[in-house]
């Protein structure tokens, strides 16, 4: 199939921040809490203890970060695999190669806060697409269509992966919600 018939699937622009208003949230609540724990310094150790909870603050930022950076690639159902294109490399998996399908929940087995519908390889080598991809319902469903295989229908059918990967708007304003009232938290915190 030529390569103008493929259709790459990518996150909104919403999805992609979405790490970012994260990240700075969790590290505006983990500042604000540093400073109010003993704001005179008088106990002995608070500086000690603040400065540990901005830290710890600075790494759940990061992991966020880091973490929701696969939001930024695309994915690429071909003929005869699925491509993943991330930043300038590009790496395939055969739909012949495909074992199993799966779902891989936020803060699961996976260490990511990102849900993920899994391609499951021979190997035990496992393909994340974000659960937060535009049109993923549809993906799924290229994928089933060109790989022509009843066993991966059935795991997509029998994980409810369609409806699992149609969520993705809800799952974008639930992180956004989370976000706002990550901020509000830490603004009420400070001004207590």
């Amino acid at each position: 199939m030529p390569a103008g018939d493929e259709t790459r699937y990518r996150c909104g622009t919403a999805a992609r921040w979405l790490p970012r208003a994260l990240a700075g949230s969790v590290l505006a609540v983990a500042l604000m809490v540093a400073y109010d724990v003993d704001p005179e310094g008088q106990a002995w150790g608070s500086g000690v203890f603040r400065g540990l909870l901005g830290a710890a603050g600075g790494i759940a930022a990061l992991w966020i970060v880091r973490r929701g950076g696969e939001l930024r690639g695309a994915v690429r159902p071909g003929r005869d695999a699925v491509a993943f294109e991330r930043g300038r490399g590009e790496a395939e998996v055969g739909y012949r190669e495909l074992v199993e399908l799966d779902w891989s929940p936020p803060l699961g087995p996976s260490r990511s806060w990102l849900p993920a519908l899994l391609l499951v390889e021979r190997s035990g080598r496992a393909w994340r697409v974000p659960g937060l991809l535009r049109d993923g319902e549809r993906l799924l469903a290229e994928i089933l269509e060109r790989a022509g295989r009843d066993d991966l229908r059935a795991w997509a059918e029998a994980r409810a992966l369609e409806r699992r990967m149609a969520g993705a708007g809800r799952r974008v304003a639930a992180g956004y919600a989370v976000a706002a009232a990550l901020a509000v938290l830490a603004a009420l915190v400070h001004l207590r």
